[in-house]
């Protein structure tokens, strides 16, 4: 019987491009770019070219693929140049943001997600006169933005007339959000869809349907795609009258965008009350302090949740959530009371 060799190069283009669609487009441009033309051509499709996400999700926060400044340089003197323009969105990471953006003239990059955001580097990325004069300024339409937890400052954004799509995301208690945040979005004066996805420290009442005609919809003529999650907590002190959760849900009666979802918590040993009120369906990746309130749903695109309550969760919920979160990685549960209602399955 006689043995064929089959190399790389006697497959066909259409067999390689079947085959790398498999694996991380990343790593295809790295190990593969310049190894000879045929390959240069089949990674040179926009499936691999058009999205290039630099970032992963694990633990709990957002880390670099990029893991050692040999594969950054690599990427930036090398890979980047030579694709630049078939390139359409960024996934970056605090720590390459400015290398990757100034490795190359990117003509076609109209979306862009920054993670990790540091003030330091906010700053000095968005007064960069090659970058605020080009991308920022005329070319990104979609922009996504999250920060470091417990880091709440002014992003010094010049105005971007030309954006039309901004996301913002911190999966961490923040301070103010009138202050800082809103004065952000403001900039983005012809913005047509908006995302934010928020918890914070309110002063007086919560964030609810009137606020966000007031605050958003008033200020942003534009404006025809909403989605949100809002997460405002209010000290109690000797405040005993709140927005009962019917209350709540009464301010979104006129509103034209997805089905608004709203419960009310008062946690009298932290001193605090919540109200969480979100757009549904949902495209958050993570859902923070969830409580017996929660009402159901399915959020398919969530990986980590949080579990609160200073009263106890019983079977029924956990049965709830198992059916709300079907594709959850991470779990996190903080309630020390127990089960009024015991279950034991016999084995």
């Amino acid at each position: 019987m006689e043995y064929s060799c089959i190399e790389l190069d006697d497959i066909p283009d259409e067999i390689l491009l079947i085959i790398f669609q498999k694996l991380d487009n990343i790593d295809v441009l790295y190990s593969l770019h310049g190894v000879n033309k045929q390959l240069n051509k089949t990674i040179r499709d926009p499936i691999f070219t058009t999205s290039l996400n630099f970032v992963k999700w694990s633990s709990n926060k957002f880390l670099n693929k990029l893991s050692s400044n040999v594969i950054l340089n690599r990427f930036c003197l090398q890979i980047l140049p030579d694709i630049s323009i078939k390139i359409k969105w960024f996934h970056l990471e605090s720590s390459s943001i400015k290398r990757i953006l100034r490795a190359a003239n990117y003509p076609n990059l109209y979306e862009l997600g920054l993670y990790n955001m540091k003030e330091k580097t906010a700053r000095r990325l968005f007064i960069d006169e090659r970058l605020s004069s080009s991308i920022f300024k005329r070319q990104i339409k979609r922009l996504i933005i999250t920060t470091e937890p417990n880091k709440n400052y002014l992003l010094a954004i010049t105005k971007t007339p030309n954006l039309k799509c901004f996301v913002l995301s911190c999966a961490w208690e923040m301070t103010y959000f009138d202050e800082f945040f809103l004065q952000l979005l403001y900039r983005m004066s012809n913005l047509e869809k908006l995302g934010l996805y928020i918890t914070t420290y309110v002063r007086d009442t919560f964030i609810d349907g009137n606020y966000l005609k007031k605050n958003i919809f008033n200020r942003m003529p534009q404006l025809n795609e909403f989605s949100f999650d809002f997460r405002s907590l209010l000290f109690i002190n000797n405040q005993i009258n709140f927005p009962s959760n019917e209350d709540i849900q009464r301010t979104f009666t006129d509103f034209q965008y997805n089905k608004i979802i709203s419960y009310v918590n008062h946690f009298l040993e932290e001193n605090q009350a919540q109200c969480h009120v979100y757009s549904y369906p949902s495209q958050i990746q993570y859902y923070q302090r969830i409580t017996n309130h929660f009402p159901g749903g399915i959020f398919k695109y969530v990986r980590l949740i949080s579990l609160y309550d200073e009263h106890p969760f019983e079977h029924e919920f956990f049965i709830r959530i198992s059916q709300s979160f079907p594709f959850i990685e991470k779990l996190s549960l903080i309630n020390n009371q127990t089960q009024t209602i015991s279950q034991f399955i016999n084995c």
